[in-house]
C-alpha cells in the first residue's frame, strides 16, 4: 500500500490539488478571500431548515481539530524531516478555495428530509461515483475517525503513566488494562451520544474543544518562547527539508518528494479540504448563502492548518526533540512539553488529546451515519454501522499505528481526487451561486443608500 500511497499523495495529489486552486481562485475572482468578511456577514440571514451556521462550523471543526493537528504533525515530521511544514503551509493555501468550492456545492444540492437538511459529495456524484465515495469515507471514518482517536489516547495515556506509575500508583500497573479501559470509556461516551436523543454529551465536547485549542497554544507558545533563540535554525531546516537540500546522501529529489508526500496528505487529513468530508457537516446549516457557509469553510482550514499544524510543527522542531521513528508520534510530543514544562504539562496534553478526539469520534460517527443512510434504506443497516463504529473505537489500541495511516492515507487520498473532479464538472454551478451572493448584496447595500 505504501506504493500506491507514494503515487497518489507523493505525485498526483499536490499537482492536481495546486492545479484545481489556482483555477478556481482566478475562475471566482478570487471572491473567498477579497470578499471573504461580505461572505460572512451573509452568514446572519438564515431558514429554519437546518441547524445554525456556527453550529455547523463547530461539528466540522470537531472533526477536523485534534489528532492529526498534534499526532498526524509528528508522524509527519518523523517520516518526512522538517521540510514536511512547508508543503503543508502551501497545501493549506491551496486548500481554502477548495473548500470553499466544496462547501458550497454541497450546499447547492442538499436535500430536506425529515431528520433534516443532509447533503455531500453523494448527492452531486454520478451513481457509482457516489457509491465508491461512500465506502471509501467509511473506511477514513473505521480507521482515521475511530480507531486512530482513541488509539492516540490510549499511547498517551501509556507514556505518561508508564513514567510516572511508581510515583502515582506506589507501584506497577498494567498498561494494557489502562489503555482498554480508557479506549472502553471514549466508546461508552459515544454510545450515549449516537444511541440516544440526548447530545448533551456532545454538545459540551464541542464547547471543550475551544478552550482545550486555547490551552494547546499557550502550551506550544511556552515551548517556543522558552527556545527562542532556536527559530532561525527552524526557519532554515524547514525551507532546506522541503526542498531535499538537506538529503544529499540519499539524494535530492527523494528528499523532496517524502517531504511533499507528508506535508500535503497530512494536511488534507487534518483539514479534510477536498475530501468531502466536511461539506457532510456544513450542509446541515441553515444558511440561506452556500457561497457564506463557504466563507466558513475557508476559516476552517485557516484555524486548522495554518495556525495549529503550524503551531505544532515550530513547537516540536524548536524543542529539539528526537524525531527518530524509533519511538511513537505520541511520544515524541510528550518529550517537546515536559522538556520546558515537566510532568503537568503531560497530563494537560493527554486531556486536551482527550477532549479533542472525543469530539472527532462523534463528529465522524454521523459522516459515517451519513454515508449508511445514503448506501442503505433499512435503518437496521445503519444501526448495525453504528455498533461496528463504536466497537472499533473500543478495541483501537489493538490496531497496528502504521496500518492505521496507511488507509487514512489512502482513503483521503482517493476521496479528494474523486471529489475535486466533481468540483472542475460543476465550476459553473459555483461562480453562478458566488456571483449571485456579491450581486444581491450590492444591491441591497444601494437601497440603504438610497
Amino acid at each position: 500500500m505504501d506504493t500506491l500511497n507514494d503515487l497518489l499523495s507523493g505525485k498526483i495529489l499536490p499537482i492536481y490539488l495546486t492545479v484545481l486552486s489556482v483555477f478556481f481562485f482566478f475562475y471566482l475572482r478570487g471572491r473567498p478571500f477579497r470578499g471573504l468578511c461580505t461572505l460572512l456577514r451573509g452568514l446572519k440571514e438564515c431558514d429554519s431548515g437546518g441547524t445554525s451556521p456556527k453550529k455547523a462550523v463547530m461539528m466540522a471543526l470537531a472533526g477536523t481539530l485534534g489528532v492529526g493537528n498534534i499526532v498526524g504533525v509528528a508522524d509527519a515530521l518523523q517520516k518526512g524531516g522538517p521540510g514536511v511544514l512547508f508543503w503543508m503551509i502551501l497545501s493549506a493555501f491551496a486548500a481554502m478555495t477548495v473548500k470553499y468550492a466544496e462547501v458550497v456545492l454541497s450546499m447547492l444540492h442538499r436535500r430536506y428530509l425529515r431528520r433534516g437538511a443532509v447533503g455531500g459529495p453523494m448527492f452531486y456524484l454520478p451513481k457509482p461515483a457516489a457509491v465508491a465515495f461512500c465506502l471509501l469515507c467509511l473506511l477514513c471514518a473505521f480507521s482515521v475517525g475511530s480507531v486512530m482517536q482513541t488509539s492516540a489516547c490510549c499511547r498517551a495515556a501509556m507514556e505518561c503513566f508508564r513514567e510516572h506509575s511508581a510515583f502515582l500508583f506506589k507501584g506497577s500497573i498494567n498498561f494494557p488494562s489502562l489503555s482498554l479501559f480508557l479506549s472502553l470509556l471514549m466508546a461508552g461516551g459515544l454510545a450515549l451520544c449516537i444511541f440516544t436523543a440526548k447530545k448533551g454529551l456532545f454538545d459540551l465536547s464541542v464547547k471543550l474543544v475551544p478552550a482545550m485549542s486555547i490551552l494547546y497554544t499557550l502550551l506550544c507558545f511556552g515551548v517556543i518562547a522558552a527556545n527562542l533563540k532556536e527559530l532561525p535554525r527552524v526557519f532554515h531546516d524547514i525551507l532546506s527539508g522541503a526542498f531535499g537540500l538537506d538529503c544529499a546522501a540519499r539524494g535530492v529529489s527523494q528528499g523532496l518528494l517524502v517531504a511533499l508526500r507528508f506535508g500535503v496528505i497530512r494536511g488534507l487529513l487534518s483539514n479534510e479540504a477536498g475530501c468531502g468530508t466536511a461539506p457532510i457537516a456544513h450542509a446541515a446549516s441553515g444558511a440561506r448563502s452556500g457561497a457564506s457557509q463557504g466563507a466558513l469553510g475557508v476559516v476552517e482550514v485557516a484555524v486548522d492548518t495554518l495556525f495549529l499544524c503550524t503551531l505544532t510543527g515550530v513547537t516540536l522542531l524548536c524543542s529539539r526533540v528526537s524525531l527518530s521513528t524509533s519511538q511513537t508520534p505520541v511520544k515524541t510530543i510528550l518529550d517537546a512539553f515536559s522538556s520546558v514544562f515537566g510532568r503537568l504539562s503531560e497530563y494537560l496534553l493527554l486531556l486536551a488529546l482527550i477532549c479533542f478526539a472525543f469530539a472527532t469520534l462523534v463528529c465522524w460517527s454521523f459522516y459515517a451515519e451519513s454515508c449508511l443512510r445514503f448506501l442503505f434504506k433499512k435503518s437496521r443497516f445503519v444501526l448495525f454501522g453504528k455498533i461496528v463504529f463504536c466497537l472499533f473505537a473500543a478495541t483501537g489500541i489493538l490496531v497496528p499505528e502504521t496500518l492505521l495511516w496507511q488507509l487514512s492515507d489512502f482513503s483521503v487520498a482517493a476521496m479528494t481526487l474523486m471529489n475535486c473532479t466533481a468540483l472542475f464538472f460543476y465550476r459553473r454551478d459555483i461562480r453562478e451561486d458566488t456571483e449571485n451572493f456579491f450581486n444581491t448584496r450590492q444591491k441591497s447595500e444601494k437601497k440603504k443608500f438610497l
